[in-house]
């Protein structure tokens, strides 16, 4: 080949070079460009999760033109959560705008009433999703006859007793189970690791709102019904030693079994649950709601994502699309086979985790002989509780407990419970009637509400 030639074919190829490289660092900026040019949906929670943000990130990852992006206010720099929450209001009503909110329970009626998320029953119709929701979640997301968050998965909770302190369920009064309760108080306790305080804080997350009118900022704690929560909660003791987190199932367990304590308060997310109740017990059991409103019902409990579109939303059809992908068939499938802390959302998924519950597996021992190999093992000083696959009566019993289940109450206020909390101390410790304290609570809770609400 001539040298000239080959001067030209080295330039041609440098040049080729230049150009592919040049290419490359274009097409590298113009991916870093497109990236940069998302539209930023921002998120505002107290805390997240790892559920929350595989949703999160899997929606990222399906999307290319919108982002999700977490504002965390338990990072802020707040010393404790009300500071967190205001700070949360105070950027859902002014110009740093949030999309979308993890409402904490009990915080959604303030937001409604003041006019700050968006209803989203129309799109739930839209979607059709009441059809396929399991259908006391979707209960328990109707306010007003009308549907401001979603949430993607829940949990059941109960008082369980053995049968033989309580055969008929049906016949339960709040008169009758403060009876049954004052009949044993003498050998055994109303429930474990709970004191005074702590059972009377758990009774009236379900029922504050019963003695609470945010919308004309009154409380009516002069009632029947909170005297017999009162009465309830004065047969606990009045404090509790503490205990490592990891030996409450062990002490729950023997106290139960040995006629220590009268009810255990459980969860329940599968039929398998049912099993372990009744192996704590070591008998029979009746599983019994709380004292809610004069009626006594399981309650549902959704779990720690419960997203509402704010009305500043800049894109309310892209918010609705990322909460719509919490009910995918993956999403959902996520807590029906992987997780034994929730109940999914979908009747699908729902009824796939019931199936998971009932499938029996084997292995041949060195004996040849076939074992049932157990779901879980939970075991203690003294008791182990084998949980195999759940039978035909267990997945009936944990059906009958979610269509029973009604909804967690929609208010809760830490400073309201801190003024309950203090005030009942006196009648606690005998020093005045739960008439007087009665009247003294209702005159605080009402200023507290009408000093306080509105600033919200």
């Amino acid at each position: 080949m001539k040298k000239g030639v080959r001067i030209s074919i080295t330039v041609i190829s440098l040049l080729f070079a230049i150009i592919l490289i040049g290419g490359c660092g274009e097409d590298n900026h113009t991916l870093e460009s497109i990236k940069k040019q998302k539209t930023n949906i921002i998120l505002g929670t107290y805390g997240t999760s790892e559920l929350l943000e595989h949703y999160v990130n899997s929606y990222n990852k399906s999307n290319d033109d919108y982002i999700i992006r977490i504002k965390d206010y338990s990072e802020n720099g707040s010393t404790s959560f009300n500071e967190a929450w205001l700070e949360m209001v105070k950027d859902l009503s002014g110009t740093q705008s949030i999309d979308m909110i993890n409402i904490p329970e009990g915080k959604i009626l303030r937001l409604i009433n003041s006019g700050l998320i968006e209803e989203l029953t129309q799109y739930y119709e839209k979607e059709r999703l009441k059809e396929n929701m399991v259908e006391c979640l979707y209960d328990s997301q109707t306010i007003r006859n009308q549907i401001y968050t979603v949430c993607p998965c829940f949990k059941v909770s109960a008082l369980v007793i053995k049968t033989r302190f309580l055969q008929n369920k049906e016949e339960v009064s709040t008169k009758s189970f403060i009876e049954l309760v004052d009949k044993h108080k003498e050998e055994m306790l109303m429930v474990d690791n709970y004191s005074k305080k702590d059972m009377l804080e758990l009774l009236l997350e379900n029922n504050l709102s019963e003695f609470i009118d945010l919308k004309n900022g009154e409380s009516s704690f002069m009632s029947n019904s909170f005297s017999d929560i009162a009465s309830l909660c004065s047969t606990l003791p009045e404090e509790i030693k503490e205990y490592e987190w990891s030996d409450n199932d062990e002490k729950e367990v023997e106290q139960f079994r040995g006629d220590k304590v009268l009810f255990i308060v459980e969860d329940f997310c599968s039929p398998e649950d049912i099993i372990v109740a009744k192996e704590k017990a070591g008998e029979d059991i009746t599983i019994l709601g709380y004292p809610l409103n004069g009626k006594f019902n399981p309650i549902v409990k959704r779990g720690d994502i419960n997203i509402a579109i704010t009305a500043g939303c800049r894109n309310k059809d892209v918010a609705w699309d990322f909460a719509m992908s919490f009910f995918s068939h993956e999403n959902q499938e996520i807590i029906s086979q992987k997780s034994n802390n929730y109940i999914p959302a979908t009747k699908e998924a729902f009824n796939n985790k019931v199936e998971k519950a009932q499938v029996v597996e084997y292995y041949k021992n060195e004996g040849g002989d076939i074992i049932e190999i157990p779901h879980r093992w939970i075991k203690g000083p003294g008791w182990e509780i084998k949980v195999n696959a759940a039978k035909k009566n267990e997945v009936e019993e944990f059906e009958n407990l979610v269509n029973e289940a009604k909804s967690y109450d929609t208010y809760y206020d830490e400073e309201v419970m801190k003024i309950i909390l203090e005030e009942m101390d006196a009648y606690f410790k005998d020093k005045k009637t739960i008439y007087e304290i009665e009247e003294i609570i209702q005159s605080r809770v009402s200023m507290y509400i009408q000093e306080n609400i509105a600033l919200e």
